[in-house]
Protein backbone atom coordinates (compact mmCIF):
# COMPACT_ATOMS: atom_id res chain seq x y z
CA UNK A 1 0.00 0.00 0.00
CA UNK A 2 1.32 3.27 -0.88
CA UNK A 3 0.97 7.16 -0.26
CA UNK A 4 0.61 8.01 -4.19
CA UNK A 5 -0.36 6.21 -7.59
CA UNK A 6 3.40 6.86 -8.94
CA UNK A 7 5.10 4.67 -5.80
CA UNK A 8 2.40 1.77 -6.09
CA UNK A 9 3.01 2.17 -10.54
CA UNK A 10 6.58 1.74 -9.49
CA UNK A 11 6.18 -1.51 -7.34
CA UNK A 12 3.80 -2.50 -10.03
CA UNK A 13 5.97 -2.24 -12.69
CA UNK A 14 8.93 -3.86 -10.54
CA UNK A 15 6.47 -7.26 -9.87
CA UNK A 16 5.44 -7.44 -13.51
CA UNK A 17 8.96 -7.66 -14.39
CA UNK A 18 9.80 -10.51 -11.83
CA UNK A 19 6.48 -12.35 -13.60
CA UNK A 20 4.36 -11.94 -10.45
CA UNK A 21 0.71 -11.02 -10.53
CA UNK A 22 -0.35 -8.37 -9.09
CA UNK A 23 -3.55 -6.91 -9.35
CA UNK A 24 -3.96 -2.53 -9.38
CA UNK A 25 -6.95 -1.40 -7.15
CA UNK A 26 -8.61 1.53 -8.76
CA UNK A 27 -11.34 3.87 -7.07
CA UNK A 28 -13.22 3.12 -10.25
CA UNK A 29 -13.38 -0.82 -10.30
CA UNK A 30 -14.19 -2.78 -7.88
CA UNK A 31 -11.93 -5.81 -6.34
CA UNK A 32 -12.72 -9.64 -8.22
CA UNK A 33 -11.51 -11.54 -5.56
CA UNK A 34 -11.49 -14.53 -7.15
CA UNK A 35 -8.54 -13.26 -9.38
CA UNK A 36 -5.20 -14.76 -7.50
CA UNK A 37 -2.39 -12.05 -7.14
CA UNK A 38 -0.94 -9.09 -4.99
CA UNK A 39 -3.27 -6.67 -4.63
CA UNK A 40 -1.62 -2.96 -5.14
CA UNK A 41 -3.39 0.16 -4.06
CA UNK A 42 -3.09 3.37 -2.17
CA UNK A 43 -3.59 4.40 1.32
CA UNK A 44 -7.12 5.96 0.26
CA UNK A 45 -7.77 3.04 -2.33
CA UNK A 46 -7.57 0.73 0.80
CA UNK A 47 -10.09 2.22 3.23
CA UNK A 48 -12.67 -0.08 4.34
CA UNK A 49 -10.98 -2.97 2.89
CA UNK A 50 -8.99 -5.82 4.97
CA UNK A 51 -6.19 -8.03 3.52
CA UNK A 52 -4.50 -10.55 5.66
CA UNK A 53 -1.30 -9.31 5.04
CA UNK A 54 0.05 -5.62 4.25
CA UNK A 55 3.00 -3.86 3.25
CA UNK A 56 3.57 -0.48 3.09
CA UNK A 57 6.50 0.58 1.24
CA UNK A 58 8.68 4.00 1.23
CA UNK A 59 8.41 4.93 4.78
CA UNK A 60 11.39 6.43 4.43
CA UNK A 61 11.68 10.74 6.38
CA UNK A 62 11.98 11.11 2.55
CA UNK A 63 8.80 10.24 1.60
CA UNK A 64 6.05 10.27 4.00
CA UNK A 65 4.18 12.26 4.70
CA UNK A 66 5.09 13.63 0.82
CA UNK A 67 6.33 17.49 0.79
CA UNK A 68 3.43 18.45 -1.50
CA UNK A 69 0.97 18.29 1.51
CA UNK A 70 2.60 20.89 2.40
CA UNK A 71 3.41 23.46 0.11
CA UNK A 72 -0.56 25.24 0.37
CA UNK A 73 -0.18 25.55 4.28
CA UNK A 74 -0.80 28.88 5.90
CA UNK A 75 0.23 28.97 9.42
CA UNK A 76 0.99 26.54 12.06
CA UNK A 77 -2.83 25.31 12.64
CA UNK A 78 -3.22 24.51 9.06
CA UNK A 79 0.27 22.84 9.12
CA UNK A 80 -1.10 20.71 12.68
CA UNK A 81 -4.27 20.13 10.40
CA UNK A 82 -2.38 18.47 7.65
CA UNK A 83 -0.19 16.35 10.23
CA UNK A 84 -3.40 14.97 11.50
CA UNK A 85 -4.66 14.01 8.33
CA UNK A 86 -1.58 12.23 7.10
CA UNK A 87 -1.06 10.22 10.93
CA UNK A 88 -4.81 9.17 10.33
CA UNK A 89 -4.42 7.93 6.38
CA UNK A 90 -0.98 6.09 7.64
CA UNK A 91 -3.25 4.19 10.63
CA UNK A 92 -6.15 3.49 8.65
CA UNK A 93 -3.61 2.02 6.35
CA UNK A 94 -2.27 0.04 9.04
CA UNK A 95 -5.26 -1.33 10.25
CA UNK A 96 -6.16 -2.88 7.21
CA UNK A 97 -4.17 -5.93 7.95
CA UNK A 98 -5.63 -8.65 9.41
CA UNK A 99 -2.69 -11.19 10.43
CA UNK A 100 0.59 -9.16 9.22
CA UNK A 101 1.53 -5.85 8.96
CA UNK A 102 5.20 -4.55 7.32
CA UNK A 103 6.39 -0.92 6.80
CA UNK A 104 9.51 -0.79 5.14
CA UNK A 105 11.84 2.52 4.40
CA UNK A 106 15.59 3.48 3.56
CA UNK A 107 17.23 5.51 5.35
CA UNK A 108 15.97 7.20 8.02
CA UNK A 109 11.94 6.28 9.26
CA UNK A 110 9.32 9.08 8.97
CA UNK A 111 8.59 10.91 11.93
CA UNK A 112 5.17 9.51 11.69
CA UNK A 113 6.64 6.14 12.84
CA UNK A 114 6.99 5.64 16.34
CA UNK A 115 10.44 3.37 16.16
CA UNK A 116 11.92 3.57 19.87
Amino acid sequence: MCYSHQKRNFINDHLSYAKIIAIVLTSDKADVQSIDGIRLSTMHRAKGLEFKAVAIPFMSAADFPPKAVFKSVVDDADREDKEAQMRSLLHVAATRAKAFLRVSWSGQPSSFLNHD
